[in-house]
């Protein structure tokens, strides 16, 4: 019987992490100091990350081996606009956009690991968070549709069920550019501000939306009964397009469930969202020993999306752990915030 121990892989020795940059920049200023630019290109290789293997040696009393595995490089650049301007005599504005773009690459994987590593295993589901040389860090596999030469699904000839096709990369979470737009008004003593925050481009998946279709119970499955089924462009098995539309039924309780086709379930993750808005307003304390000044300040949070492709916040993670970014498994929804801020000055 094998004990729960754990250990480096047996004659290896653990390695420190060791990462190596590389940053260029520049930053300018225009019109007297109301316009300004900073861009920033980096590079960065991260390598000897730890990685955890379960144990198939008999006879070395681990249940688990560590080891140093990888190099991964990420690439990209950060690029900041800001601009000050006085519309009136008594009213400022403040603005900055910041946009932001990563590359992420898996340059190579130890040995042992034969060129993939599961960061969360399939197990029962049909999708797996892995990373593979070539790759980019939180690759999504899935079951994916058999398709025919022209992209259309193929289904059975008779039933119109819809076949499975390989386990593959399906999508990556990360996003290809994120966007902050920051703006702030002064009137005499009032100031208001706000924050838009976009992302663009990744995919993230909801288990969420394949277990309610599964079971008949999402929007989506009522609108294909209320239809006469799903209409998406297929072929049968045996040649030739599959004529009508695949009844609700049988297309959501295959594609549908954890087991079921997920690439069907990879969503847009681009979004773009009112992140925060702010109004204060500034007292002028006479004749007071103590309090000086008085600020006063309501502030809302994550208050609506302009733009949301995904059924669920695609920012939203379940824990904060690798294993689970990017799928959404009847995770709390994200929420709204408000709050109320006193500042006192004495």
């Amino acid at each position: 019987m094998q004990s729960n121990n754990k250990g480096p892989l047996p004659g290896t020795y653990l390695k420190p992490e060791l990462s190596t940059s590389v940053e260029l920049g520049t930053e300018w200023r225009f019109l007297d100091d109301r316009l300004g630019l900073d861009f920033t290109w980096y590079q960065s290789n991260t390598k000897n990350q730890y990685f955890e293997l379960s144990s198939t040696t008999p006879g070395t009393g681990l249940s688990t081996f560590f080891l140093n595995a990888g190099n991964i490089k990420n690439s990209g650049i950060e690029a900041t606009v800001d601009f000050k301007s006085k519309l009136t005599r008594t009213m400022d504005w403040n603005t900055s956009l910041n946009i932001t773009h990563n590359k992420n690459k898996i340059v190579e994987l130890t040995p042992q690991l034969g060129g993939t590593y599961d960061i969360t295993g399939a197990g029962v589901n049909n999708y797996a968070l892995v990373i593979k040389e070539g790759g980019s860090y939180g690759d999504i596999k899935g079951k994916k549709f058999l398709r025919d030469a022209s992209g259309n699904i193929v289904v059975d000839d008779a039933t119109g069920k819809p076949q499975a096709g390989d386990f593959a990369v399906v999508g990556n979470p990360n996003p290809k550019l994120t966007m902050g737009w920051n703006n702030s008004f002064t009137f005499n003593k009032i100031s208001v501000s706000f924050l838009v925050n976009g992302r663009f481009g990744g995919k993230v998946m909801s288990i969420t939306q394949a277990v309610l279709d599964q079971y008949g119970v999402s929007k989506a499955s009522a609108d294909a009964r209320n239809n006469g089924g799903v209409d998406i462009p297929a072929s049968k098995v045996g040649g030739g397009a599959y004529g009508g539309k695949i009844p609700a039924e049988t297309f959501f309780t295959t594609v549908g469930g954890r087991a079921g086709i997920t690439e069907y379930y990879m969503y847009d993750a681009t979004n773009v969202r009112l992140q925060e808005i702010a109004a204060g307003y500034r007292f002028n304390i006479r004749n007071n020993n103590i309090i000086k000044g008085l600020n006063v300040s309501v502030v809302g949070k994550n208050l609506f999306f302009f733009t949301k492709k995904a059924p669920f916040d695609p920012e939203t993670s379940m824990s904060t752990g690798n294993g689970l970014q990017g799928v959404d498994v009847f995770s709390l929804p994200s929420v709204r915030s408000y709050g109320l801020n006193i500042k006192m000055s004495l």
